[in-house]
């Protein structure tokens, strides 16, 4: 019974850690929604630059 938990720790461990190393190796400047999120961002800031 031992052995059969061992198998399932280490299967889980080695899905986590692909998990893990594929969302930190993402570029999410590509990804639509980010994009959009930082032009609004942009825009917001904008607006307390300009002069009144």
């Amino acid at each position: 019974m031992g052995m059969i938990w061992e198998l399932l720790s280490d299967l889980l461990g080695a899905t986590v850690q692909k998990t893990v190393e594929e969302s930190l190796s993402s570029d999410y400047r590509n990804d639509p929604v980010y994009k959009q999120n930082v032009q609004r961002l942009i825009e917001h800031h904008r607006q307390f630059e300009k002069p009144k």
